[in-house]
Order: C-alpha cells, then sequence, then structure tokens
C-alpha cells in the first residue's frame, strides 16, 4: 500500500508533467504558427501585387481587383473578430489552468528554485494578444 506522502509526491510530480507538457505544445503552437505567420505576412499591397504581376492584370482590372477586395474587408473584419471572441473564454481558462499548476509547483520548490522557475516562465510568456497577434487570416485578402 502506498503511503499518503508517497501518493502526493506523485500528485504533484503529475501535475508538474502535466504542466510540463501543456507549456510544452503552447510553446509549440505559439513557435510554428503564430509566430512564424507574424513574421513571414506580406501587406496587403505586396499580396495583390503579386496577384496583378502573375495574372498579367491591366491597369482597369487592377482597379477593379483592388475595388472588390476592398469591398469584402468590412465583412472578413465582422468575421475575424467574431472568432476571437469565441476563442477568449477558453484562453482565460487555460491561463487560469496554467497559473495554478505553476502555483503547485512553486508549493514544491526552494526560494531559489521558485524565483528560477519564474523567471524561466517569464521569458517564455508571449505578450498579450493584440492586433499584430491576430489569427493568420488577413481580412479583405483574396
Amino acid at each position: 500500500m502506498i503511503s499518503s506522502a508517497t501518493r502526493a509526491k506523485l500528485l504533484v510530480l503529475a501535475v508538474f508533467a502535466v504542466g510540463l507538457v501543456v507549456g510544452a505544445v503552447i510553446d509549440n503552437v505559439y513557435e510554428t504558427r503564430w509566430r512564424a505567420d507574424r513574421e513571414s505576412r506580406r501587406s496587403p499591397r505586396e499580396v495583390n501585387q503579386v496577384y496583378y504581376d502573375q495574372l498579367e492584370l491591366t491597369p482597369e482590372q487592377r482597379q477593379q481587383f483592388q475595388s472588390i477586395v476592398e469591398a469584402s474587408r468590412p465583412d472578413f473584419d465582422k468575421l475575424f473578430a467574431e472568432n476571437r471572441k469565441l476563442l477568449e473564454p477558453n484562453r482565460r481558462k487555460a491561463a487560469e489552468l496554467q497559473e495554478q499548476t505553476r502555483a503547485k509547483i512553486r508549493a514544491i520548490l526552494t526560494e531559489e528554485q521558485a524565483k528560477k522557475y519564474n523567471e524561466y516562465n517569464e521569458k517564455r510568456r508571449p505578450g498579450p494578444p493584440g492586433p499584430s497577434r491576430q489569427s493568420p487570416g488577413r481580412p479583405g485578402q483574396p
């Protein structure tokens, strides 16, 4: 039979392992999707210029193309705003769960270990979501 102290240690170890896995997954998603998308983005003007050149559009066609893209932009903006509203509750829940897990981990660490743990987590923590961290889709682009 396993003693209470051993069970408690195993539980803390399991919580630590889950936190580590969740943190690694979140970090991987950030590195492979959000950061890469943000760094590789072209401006709408640059993307449209690629279309213009590849399709060999006339100046009149370019103007019509641009008018179509601009007319669709409000619909894209509205759609992406709705999507962000749907995702927000889960972001908050994930942040709360992560902080609960970190608090449990801090409870088993020495003061010096907790300081290093906090510093490590601060380095890894991305900034708050904002206009520069939106989803990969760019409103109003074909």
